[in-house]
């Protein structure tokens, strides 16, 4: 049996807690890994506060030991790195060290919080202070200075290190068993050379050039074989190439079964005959790998190898140059099938990545809780649904986003799925969370239990919706069927219902517009007695009524217009509706009849409207356009605006908004066609618009949206108002002169008061009589 080495036989302990020490504190993080015993194989690095208080204490260190042990049974259970939460409510990144299917030990990196403690927490903690003989304010004080650092980052940087930490373990572990095999080799060396030994010696006589020479060829050939019986012994491909012509020497028989070759049928061939193309060329990636040898003698790693049939093959080798007493200098590769486990990963990449994409991307909230009821994953529409970043949620208890009274419905049918989770299939249930404003949310919750790849129950995923229009929506649907009964015998419709053998049912507004005194009089009426005996086309009016009533039946609807006849003997024109539906377990016939004469009135007004409008289009004096409000191009354009913009409309037809306004007022003009579409009163005065021979009118645009051809449009009404714009520009200009020769008037006039008044004032003070009169004030002071 072979002997299984522990981790600190396989690597070098120091230099593991260097790498160790140095990645903890790059990344703020604790980290420790444990021997499967729980023994410390490397020292605590950069411990927090919160977790050198705790283990100050016996009860601390020990419920500390307790809580890792638990941790790493977790994480050994799922043979995956795992975030694990400890007794005092810390997050841990937690990792099983696995070399050959074996348990070497664990690593654990922490402690952190994915967001402060909640005030529920730091009571709980209170109460674990005194159960571990520490002053609860000290501990409650330290949890407060925790550092808080999101799961997803604490899983990247750890996932890194657990990499490194692996690969360094995998790399002692192939050092280990390469000095096993070279401890195999040494004692069958030393066995020949002993068995050498005692043939030289009863040779003793024998020419020593010759016996030299025998010697040296038969320990060889007995190296190679030995060489040969142990490689075809072992569990991995293994072959030889030259150096110089890199040709296959040699390959044991795993090696040509894992490429689909029989025995032998390699020897000779160029090694690129299992290289398969990668984003480097074969010979790209053996040059890199001979740079490797050149320097080290070694390499190791991942790579893509091509099988006979033109399949894959992914293996992991272990590459090492040396002299072979036969071939000369050859490059060894021992190659590990890594095939399923390299479709393995990209299986789960690509789910992980489905699943990302369809969390990230649903209406619905994703979400998954762990054993203990706290969220470990939200999608990004829970912020949208409940006002709360999923960040914000991840760490907290299920219970704490519903009130008392609707959790115990929801923790109960939690508690029973993770108690019963190997019966236990899914639930869907409707109940009320509480979102960012802790008002109440109507949400329909489907659930099922998560569990890991051996089968063990690691939490419960569901989707939450958001029902909330749903269930304004029933409550409509409740609302309205008391109003449909209501709306039946109130409408002003004529509804009646019918089967087989005739009416059976009506309204009161039924009686009124076939002129019946009541219920059993209309119900006793053969439907031929509200017909005349043909339709307007000639029609028989019991076959064509027949065939309607048919197809109702069959199709469920039907609407048509019928010519009816009231008891008094006067017809009138009706639109029909059928509706086919199951009334007591039979097929019924809903019909309203609608008295549509107002409707043949209107629809003759509609066409004289319809009439006026072309006319309208065709011959108003302003331009009229029509353009899809969606991609701006135009449908149609009147003549008026052809003339206008020096198109024809056919021309225009193949145009949008864009072609005839500036570059630089389009989006002004967009914005102001938008504002006038939603009712806003804004004028668009002197909109430039761009002529086909590249000059520029003015015009007084007003636009609305309406459908046309079943598609919303815009329709525009465009006013020539280039010449009134020019007019209003000279009149500007006359104006602004006529104010500045205003100005220099009215300085001239203030002047010549002033004059005055200095001239009275002398004439008074000389006791004579004001020279002048002034009367009233200068222009300017009354403006």
């Amino acid at each position: 049996m072979e002997k299984s080495f522990p981790l600190d036989e396989l690597v070098d302990l120091e230099e593991l807690q260097s790498i160790q020490d140095s990645f903890a504190r790059a990344a703020g993080i604790s980290s420790v890994i444990l021997s499967p015993e729980g023994e410390p194989l490397t020292r605590f690095t950069n411990p927090t506060g919160f977790c050198s208080l705790i283990q100050s204490t016996g009860k601390g260190k020990e419920r500390c030991f307790r809580s890792f042990m638990e941790m790493g049974k977790i994480a050994l259970g799922t043979q995956e790195p795992e975030i694990c939460y400890c007794f005092v409510h810390g997050g841990h990144f937690v990792a099983p060290i696995m070399i050959d299917g074996k348990h070497k030990g664990t690593m654990f990196a922490g402690q952190f919080i994915p967001e402060k403690f909640s005030s529920e927490q730091l009571h709980d903690l209170k109460e674990i202070a005194v159960e571990i003989d520490l002053d609860p304010g000290l501990l409650v004080k330290e949890a407060e200075n925790m550092r808080v650092v999101r799961e997803n980052v604490i899983r990247n940087y750890s996932s890194l290190l657990f990499k490194i930490v692996g690969t360094i373990s995998r790399r002692g572990a192939q050092a280990a068993e390469l000095s096993r095999v070279n401890d195999a080799l040494q004692r069958a060396h030393d066995g020949l050379e002993k068995r050498v030994q005692k043939r030289t010696a009863e040779l003793a006589e024998a020419n020593k050039e010759l016996k030299y020479e025998i010697t040296e060829r038969k320990l060889a050939k007995e190296d190679l074989r030995l060489h040969a019986a142990m490689m075809d012994n072992v569990s991995e491909g293994v072959y030889l190439i030259g150096l110089d012509d890199l040709l296959i020497k040699w390959t044991n028989e795993i090696f040509t079964r894992m490429f689909g070759y029989d025995p032998g049928e390699m020897i000779g061939k160029h090694v690129d005959i299992v290289n398969a193309p990668t984003e480097r060329t074969p010979a790209e990636t053996r040059i890199s790998i001979m740079d490797v040898l050149k320097e080290t003698r070694e390499w190791q790693g991942e790579v893509r190898n091509i099988k006979r049939d033109g399949t894959h093959l992914w293996c992991y080798a272990n590459v090492s140059l040396f002299d072979h007493p036969e071939y000369g200098k050859v490059i060894m590769s021992v190659n590990t099938d890594i095939t399923k486990r390299k479709e393995a990963e990209e299986t789960l990449r690509e789910s992980e990545e489905k699943f990302r994409l369809l969390s990230e991307n649903s209406i619905d909230c994703i979400w998954i809780v762990n054993t203990k009821l706290r969220f470990t994953y939200l999608s990004s529409s829970v912020e949208r649904m409940m006002g709360f970043k999923p960040e914000q949620w991840v760490g907290t208890k299920l219970s704490s986003h519903f009130k008392k009274k609707e959790f115990l419905k929801a923790g109960l049918l939690a508690v029973k799925a993770i108690k019963n989770y190997k019966t236990f299939t899914h639930v869907t249930f409707e109940t009320k969370m509480l979102n960012s404003k802790n008002d109440e949310v109507d949400v329909e919750i489907s659930s099922k239990v998560l569990l890991n790849s051996q089968g063990k129950l690691i939490g419960l995923q569901g989707i939450t919706r958001d029902i909330t229009e749903r269930k304004k929506a029933e409550k409509i649907l409740k609302d309205s069927k008391i109003k449909l009964q209501l709306l039946y015998d109130s409408s002003s419709d004529a509804i009646m219902l019918l089967d087989e053998k005739g009416f059976f049912d009506c309204n009161e507004a039924t009686l009124r517009l076939f002129g019946c005194a009541n219920r059993e009089e209309f119900c006793s009426r053969h439907p031929a007695d509200f017909s005349p005996p043909t339709q307007p086309d000639g029609t028989d009016s019991i076959s064509y009524a027949g065939n309607k009533i048919a197809v109702a039946l069959k199709e469920g609807s039907q609407r048509f217009e019928y010519l009816h006849r009231r008891l008094d003997g006067t017809d009138f024109p009706a639109e029909v509706l059928l509706d086919a539906f199951m009334l007591e377990g039979k097929k019924v016939l809903q019909a309203r009849v609608y008295d549509i004469t107002e409707q043949k009135a209107a629809q003759k007004a509609i066409r004289e409207s319809e009439e006026r409008y072309r006319s309208l289009f065709e011959f108003g004096m302003d331009g009229i356009l029509i353009a899809d409000i969606e991609t701006k191009r135009f449908k149609y354009a009147n003549p008026a605006l052809c003339k206008m913009l020096g198109y024809s409309a056919k021309e225009l037809k193949r145009m949008s908004i864009s072609d005839i306004h500036p570059k630089d007022n389009f989006e002004y003009v967009i914005s102001v066609f938008e504002a006038q579409a939603r009712g806003e009163k804004i004028l668009a005065q002197y909109i430039p618009c761009l002529r086909k021979n590249g000059t520029i009118i003015y015009a007084d645009i007003n636009t609305t949206v309406a459908l046309v051809d079943g598609k919303k449009c815009n329709i525009g009404f465009f006013r020539d108002t280039t010449e009134r714009k020019t007019a209003e520009e000279e009149i500007k200009k006359k104006t602004d002169e006529l104010e500045k020769f205003n100005k220099l008037a009215v300085g001239r006039e203030l002047k010549m008061i002033k004059l005055k008044k200095e001239i009275n004032a002398l004439l008074e003070k000389s006791g004579k009589e004001p020279g002048y009169k002034i009367v009233g004030k200068p222009q300017a002071e009354v403006f």
